[in-house]
């Protein structure tokens, strides 16, 4: 049986920031509510030439099927392993884009959780309970 292979990602949590960032990131806060750390780049923005390639793969292969009626059997043959090929490849790339679908959720969420806690919190130590 064929195995197919794909890119996990995984989110790892950064070190907890320490008092002098946690005092610049609560006056930050404070004065700027709007305030957003850096944002992980998009499934469409991370996979654009996946995402392209698999659009002129679809394109190919349908064209290549409307036109294979009227052709031999050999060239059914090439067209159904391109197809099968193109297939793996599509399946591969849903399942790393999954796994980097629940990274961002995970990063995004980590990050939401750090601003609320900032806010929330009375002092550093109270923060670092909040975080853990």
């Amino acid at each position: 049986m064929a195995r197919i292979q794909y890119t996990a990602y995984t989110f790892n949590r950064p070190l907890l920031i320490n008092k002098h960032q946690y005092d610049d990131l609560k006056r930050i806060i404070s004065h700027t509510p709007n305030y957003q750390f850096p944002q992980a780049p998009s499934v469409l923005q991370h996979f654009k030439f996946e995402i392209k390639f698999g659009l002129i793969w679809l394109l190919v292969s349908g064209v290549f099927l409307i036109l294979g009626y009227l052709w031999y059997v050999f060239l059914w043959i090439s067209i159904a392993g391109f197809f099968i090929l193109g297939m793996a490849m599509i399946t591969s790339g849903l399942m790393t884009v999954a796994s980097y679908q629940r990274y961002l959720w995970q990063y995004n969420r980590y990050y939401r959780t750090l601003k609320n806690n900032i806010k929330k919190s009375n002092d550093y130590h109270h923060f670092k309970q909040m975080m853990f």
